[in-house]
């Protein structure tokens, strides 16, 4: 069974409520500073993050060096090629994840809870093709950020991987979301 703690999963469409018909690669430098923000199916005042949002949060995480969200990591420079780089990237991941374990796989987590201001992803899966895969082991979130008509850009993290996966995520398939608030 499901438990309504681990969140609802949305297809793209769903996330979005059809808010966003953009087939742009919304990473790219010029939307940075001018884009629509996508409230989707995020409450008043909050709104679904864009690509570039998880970029600004993944390098908080990463360069936090006080030890709230995450130990400095210097192998990975994040700096220009951050908004494009697919793939995994960093070791801030693990800081991203919950040591709540949910499936068979230990979640290899340390995410301080919400009240420390930790992230705490539960790796709840994704559904597609019609059933539940990699549930307990990944977690997957939609971004706003459309690429090309073909997927969204979101991010992904693996029970036994430190990183944070940049990647094309299918739009037909059910992800999880986070929403981010509208300052």
């Amino acid at each position: 069974g499901w438990d309504k703690s681990w969140g609802v999963l949305y297809n793209w469409a769903g996330a979005t409520n059809n808010e966003n018909g953009s087939t742009g690669n919304q990473s790219d430098a010029a939307y940075d500073t001018n884009y629509e923000k996508i409230p989707g199916v995020c409450p008043t005042g909050w709104y679904l993050p864009s690509d570039r949002d998880w970029n600004d949060l993944e390098k908080v995480i990463r360069d936090d060096a006080s030890g709230v969200y995450s130990d400095t990591e210097t192998s990975n420079v994040l700096d220009g090629t951050w908004r494009t780089d697919t793939g995994y990237r960093g070791n801030h991941g693990t800081k991203m994840k919950s040591n709540e374990q949910i499936g068979s796989q230990p979640p290899n987590g340390t995410s301080k809870s919400a009240l420390t201001g930790g992230f705490a992803a539960l790796l709840v899966g994704g559904v597609g093709n019609g059933s539940r895969n990699l549930f307990g082991e990944n977690t997957y979130f939609f971004s706003s950020s459309s690429n090309s008509g073909t997927g969204a850009w979101g991010r992904y993290l693996n029970y036994d991987e430190p990183g944070v996966r940049r990647a094309s995520l299918n739009l037909s398939y059910l992800f999880s979301v986070r929403c981010k608030k509208d300052n």
